[in-house]
């Protein structure tokens, strides 16, 4: 056997070597998707009813729970882990509030009982709905939660624009969280109040195979974040309407805002969807219509931190 021979017959190994590498990359990615998708098609619902008692610790301790609640899922593939839902909506069909009851919560942010213009909801697997459901009432007595359909937030004809969240910088630094005088989802709340038409707010959350501590040497910030339970989460808002104008207006309201909570001295959050395609937005839409976790757009949160984005 000649040496150009051998050179041939290596260079046809290894070219099968790597098509086959890349076929099963292919097929697994495939595979994963699939269970992606069948596993937000089997969550339930609940639309949640406020009560009087509403501070961010409630819900960080919370997220503390669902952590240490999934942590028997760590060695599972990242698509078997479950996954926990929660959403905030302001529908444009709903009549003028009726404050029957009006109380004073967290430096400002009014909490009304009767018709309200802006819905929360969670959503969990369906064979842990029961665990959950029990859990949830341990945290906030006072609330209500209603099993319902998943909500639909288009009707026909309607397009819609899209905001993710992502990290300004690596995902190890901490961000800002809440304090009792500076809240920022309070002030995602208050521009729900004043937004034109629809807009949602998403939160897809899993706990995080990462390890904060893991990294050497940590840092003083590294461990600050590292304190508390991370999870792996996609962020996201979605406006949609028949006139863009108004779903347009809703999320530049949104990035402002998150201009304006800037610091230089912590990691921030921005609109990561300026410069997508059509076809980017398409993808973003369905996955945030059908609740599909998507690794490639996941932001690392400790359960603070996750607090300061969403509590209810």
């Amino acid at each position: 056997m000649t040496i150009e021979s051998l050179i041939i017959i290596l260079g046809i190994i290894t070219f099968g070597v790597i098509l086959g590498a890349l076929l099963i990359y292919f097929l697994k990615t495939i595979s994963q998707q699939e269970k992606r998708v069948v596993q937000a098609l089997n969550l339930t619902f609940f639309k949640i009813k406020k009560g009087f008692e509403e501070k961010p610790e409630f819900s960080e301790n919370f997220y503390n729970f669902l952590h240490s609640f999934g942590e028997n899922w760590f060695k599972t593939f990242e698509h078997g882990r479950s996954l926990i839902v929660f959403e905030m909506a302001k529908r444009e069909n709903f009549g003028a509030r009726t404050p029957n009851v009006k109380t004073e919560i967290n430096e400002g942010r009014e909490s009304y009982f009767g018709e309200s213009d802006i819905e929360f909801y969670l959503a969990c697997q369906r064979k842990e709905k029961k665990f959950i459901l029990d859990n949830f009432l341990k945290f906030w007595p006072d609330f209500e939660l209603i099993e319902t359909e998943a909500p639909n937030f288009f009707t026909p004809r309607e397009k819609g624009q899209g905001l993710e969240v992502s990290l300004e910088k690596p995902f190890v630094l901490p961000i800002k969280t809440y304090t009792p005088s500076e809240d920022l989802f309070n002030r995602v709340f208050e521009i729900f109040q004043r937004s034109r038409g629809k807009v949602i707010m998403q939160i897809l959350l899993k706990p995080t195979f990462y390890s904060l501590k893991e990294i050497k040497p940590p840092s003083h910030a590294v461990k600050q974040k590292a304190e508390k339970p991370s999870f792996d989460l996609n962020i996201g808002f979605l406006s949609p309407g028949r006139d863009l104008t108004d779903a347009k207006l809703n999320l530049v309201a949104l990035e402002k805002l998150f201009e304006e909570v800037r610091d230089k001295n912590y990691n921030n959050i921005y609109n990561n969807l300026k410069v997508k395609t059509p076809g980017d937005l398409n993808e973003f839409i369905f996955n945030f219509v059908f609740r599909v976790f998507d690794p490639s757009k996941n932001v690392i949160l400790n359960s603070e931190e996750l607090a300061t984005i969403f509590h209810l």
